[in-house]
């Protein structure tokens, strides 16, 4: 809601300067006047997108409390488990390249120049 209020509220300063209201300029006083009639219709909008979004999830019959539920549940099969250590596994040996000795025997020229070797 944060950015559909930022918009809001420019769209409400831009009508409000096209109607005289200086925002920018003046003294204090004047500063809070002019922030008054930005807050008062921004509110009133933000009070009405509120109620016309509960009355949309009404209407889809959204419930808080109600049980989560899924178009396609997704489970782990074998294939994942295996994709799972074999990432695990590169992570492993991109972590432990530089440090250990057996690997140095392996020059990755490109590896080597993103860690420094």
């Amino acid at each position: 809601m944060i950015p559909t209020l930022i918009d809001e509220a420019g769209r409400i300063m831009k009508a409000q300067a096209s109607r005289g209201i200086d925002m920018k300029n003046g003294q204090v006083k004047d500063k809070i006047r002019s922030m008054i009639s930005l807050i008062i219709p921004l509110l009133v909008s933000s009070f009405q997108k509120a109620e016309d979004l509960a009355y949309a999830m009404d209407s889809r019959g959204y419930s808080p409390h109600g049980k989560r539920t899924r178009y396609k549940q997704v489970r782990f099969r074998v294939i994942d488990y295996f994709v799972f250590v074999f990432g695990m596994g590169v992570g492993i040996l991109m972590i432990m390249y530089p440090h250990v000795g057996v690997l140095h025997d392996i020059h990755l020229p490109y590896i080597d120049a993103l860690i420094g070797l």
